[in-house]
């Protein structure tokens, strides 16, 4: 968030922004390293960036846990570890209190692991939510690309990885003698808003595209699709684009991959470069891909890079 941010008010120079933040933890010993962080970031800021710290909270997050004012934002990291979450720990009285705790355009961040079972417990909770509340709406990653009529069932895994600019806190991490890989971070998010903003519209034009879940009737056929990017994977032979669309429900083992072979990097260039720095939640449109069942997963199909394709992103 601070990085963020910053960013912002370097590029806005004429705007004063202001960030009031509120800590809260039941580990007193990170409360003391995110403070030590906070405060050394401050000295960092552009002038036209003021950041304040307003309350520093140890508190057990259990049945007696409260939220007592509405926020902006609220940003929830390693709610499923499982070494830092009690057994006793009640995550629908949780999230119940979240929800009612965010402003009438505010959103909830979730941010996790990119671990499998991390992911996959992250969808648990996210279906759970929308399914639950009326007046929450998922912001991203996961957009209902023709606005269609779905219930939140979804099971599948989905994680994004990112080669970055190391934030503050893995700089001084780092320094202070951190030696795992921190190069390339792997992780799993939702952001929930009530205004029903979405980050990007309904498309409207859906008889130029092939929904993915009728591409089971056009194996071998050349269609057009549009997808949000579940996950980016690189096999022995193939670099893959997982996408969905909402037009039906995944699971593990359904899947649709816009594909390309490594030994075609050179032949497709463009659109293999494209493909290897897509990430989570961004939507692409796919025009002119071929469908092809895959073999391990009888429900999956690739969509096969060819000379006629055109891959555009969506950021």
């Amino acid at each position: 968030m601070l990085e963020f941010y910053t960013i912002i008010a370097n590029v806005i120079k004429n705007t004063k922004f202001e960030i009031t933040i509120n800590l809260l933890d039941e580990n007193e010993e990170f409360i003391k390293i995110a403070k030590l962080f906070i405060d050394k970031y401050k000295k960092t800021l552009p002038s036209n960036l003021e950041v304040r710290l307003k309350f520093i909270e140890q508190q057990t997050i259990d049945s007696k846990f409260n939220i007592e004012q509405l926020y902006d934002y609220i940003i929830i990291s390693n709610l499923l570890n499982s070494f830092e979450v009690e057994e006793k720990f009640d995550m629908c009285n949780f999230i119940d209190k979240v929800i009612n705790s965010i402003e009438s355009d505010g959103a909830i961040l979730i941010i996790e692991p990119g671990d499998k079972l991390s992911c996959e417990n992250l969808k648990i909770i996210r279906n759970n939510i929308l399914n639950k509340y009326n007046n929450i709406n998922l912001y991203s990653p996961c957009n209902n690309i023709w606005g269609l009529d779905f219930s939140y069932k979804c099971t599948c895994f989905s994680s994004g990885s990112f080669k970055w600019d190391k934030p503050y806190i893995i700089k001084q991490l780092n320094y202070k003698g951190l030696v795992k890989k921190s190069d390339e971070i792997s992780f799993n998010y939702c952001i929930f808003r009530k205004d029903g903003k979405l980050k990007y519209e309904i498309e409207k034009n859906s008889d130029e595209y092939t929904m993915l879940k009728d591409i089971k009737n056009n194996d071998g056929k050349t269609v057009s699709v549009k997808g949000i990017v579940r996950s980016v994977m690189s096999t022995k032979n193939y670099l893959f684009v997982s996408i969905c669309d909402f037009s039906e429900s995944l699971d593990i083992n359904k899947h649709y991959n816009i594909s390309i072979k490594h030994i075609e990097r050179i032949k497709y260039k463009d659109i293999y470069e494209s493909m290897k720095v897509m990430n989570i939640g961004e939507r692409i449109t796919a025009k002119n891909v071929v469908c092809e069942k895959m073999r391990i997963y009888s429900n999956s199909y690739l969509l096969k890079i060819n000379n006629n394709t055109e891959l555009y992103r969506e950021l």
